[in-house]
């Protein structure tokens, strides 16, 4: 729900907040992008699970509700690249209804993807065991990595084109 609120906001209301910031959407790109490459860095370079995991520790169930904002929500599954990609679709695309329909059905579909992920994300690290989700988490991570360059070249191709005007 969280995902869904925030991106719907950057959806919509992301120009307003780019223009208040005087910030245009070619920065906006190369910030989300060396956001998104870092991440990728971050996780590609991570230290190697070795299957044994720490004790689980029990915590109230208004600490794992406050805990579902920050830091699941906003900046681990809906952070910078993911609210600069948005608010950049915001921004750029023609609002008519096609448009918006399916943004809004990407989006939703996004959502449903998060949830999978931590509904049934245990079962995925049970079923493949600690070397296969090390290894499913690089190459999501080097996948994290190229998307943050598309992202990132993008924006600082528009910026390389409009640096003339």
């Amino acid at each position: 729900l969280f995902s869904w609120i925030i991106l719907m906001v950057c959806l919509f209301a992301g120009h307003i907040i780019l223009g208040f910031f005087g910030i245009s959407v070619g920065v906006l790109r190369c910030a989300g992008g060396i956001v998104l490459f870092a991440a990728g860095w971050n996780a590609l370079n991570a230290p190697a699970q070795d299957g044994t995991s720490s004790p689980k520790m029990e915590l109230p169930r208004s600490r794992l509700k406050a805990m579902a904002f920050y830091p699941f929500t906003l900046p681990l599954t809906t952070g910078p690249g993911a609210i600069a990609v948005t608010v950049a679709i915001g921004t750029t695309l023609p609002y008519n209804f096609s448009n918006l329909a399916g943004t809004i059905l990407a989006i939703l579909a996004v959502v449903a993807v998060i949830w999978l992920c931590f509904r049934y994300g245990d079962r995925v690290s049970r079923a493949v065991g600690a070397a296969g989700a090390d290894a499913l988490a690089r190459i999501f991570a080097f996948i994290l990595i190229c998307l943050g360059v598309a992202v990132f070249w993008q924006g600082f191709t528009e910026l390389w084109l409009n640096l003339g005007k």
